[in-house]
């Protein structure tokens, strides 16, 4: 790939702050004006009493379906953090 094949391109960058940069960084190698403005933030619930509940339930489950590579983190994070035994899940 050369380094002007998006010169003259401005791209919005819409990440979370702590995941935006190395896209911006690979981005403006390619010649690319990027702006960053992070549409979401990326942070622990205050009360996760609810999640606690829906993961000590999730034994009773077959399949497990996330969207998000952040929603798989936090939600391992938490289930390790709690002891909720998730390794029969699909």
């Amino acid at each position: 790939m050369s380094a002007s094949e998006l010169s003259g391109l401005r791209v919005l960058v819409t990440r979370a702050k702590h995941q935006a940069e190395s896209l911006a960084h690979l981005l403006r190698a390619r010649g690319a004006a990027v702006e960053q403005v992070p549409a979401i933030e990326i942070r622990a619930v205050a009360d996760s009493s609810d999640l606690d509940a829906a993961l000590h339930q999730l034994a009773g489950y077959d399949w497990l379906i996330l969207t998000s590579v952040n929603g798989v983190e936090a939600l391992f994070e938490r289930a390790q953090h709690i002891g909720a035994d998730l390794s029969r899940l699909q």
